[in-house]
């Protein structure tokens, strides 16, 4: 019932506008996939950052709620070139109305998702040993007690 009346009152549009598709389009008005740079760049670059964006969706940040997809996927081509050491023109995302600021936020935001990631599964595996330790025998109640304590 309650998702019929959240369908209501978006009107029934759920149409999402995503970044993959303007990563190819932006990648080709920059002409990585041209002469000017070596065979098999476009590519690399277009894959990489498709990879980013896709990662971005875990982001503690959220990234694809608060900002634009043209500015997710200029972010995403910005940070892929970078990391395979391909040249972009100066300033060239300010042709797709990408503030740098927001551009630094973003690409902060995709480069943190990975150590957020590891830490989570840390803290995961931490919790795993605890309980297997625990069905062992090996842990004595004081310390279960204390470790529920500090979990607090």
């Amino acid at each position: 019932m309650l998702e019929g009346i959240a369908l209501a009152g978006l009107g029934f549009n759920l149409h999402a506008s995503l970044p993959h598709p303007l990563v190819v389009t932006y990648a080709q008005a920059l002409d990585l996939f041209g002469a000017g740079y070596p065979e098999g760049t476009g590519p690399k670059v277009a894959t990489q950052a498709v990879r980013l964006l896709n990662t971005a969706l875990l982001s503690p940040q959220l990234l694809y709620l608060t900002h634009q997809p043209n500015a997710l996927a200029v972010s995403a081509l910005y940070l892929a070139a970078r990391q395979l050491g391909v040249s972009l023109p100066e300033e060239w995302w300010e042709g797709w109305d990408v503030e740098r600021e927001e551009l630094g936020f973003i690409v902060v935001g995709m480069l943190s998702t990975e150590s957020w990631a590891q830490e989570v599964e840390e803290k995961r595996l931490e919790r795993m040993v605890e309980r297997r330790d625990f069905e062992r025998g090996e842990v004595d109640e004081e310390e279960e007690m204390a470790m529920m304590l500090d979990r607090r």
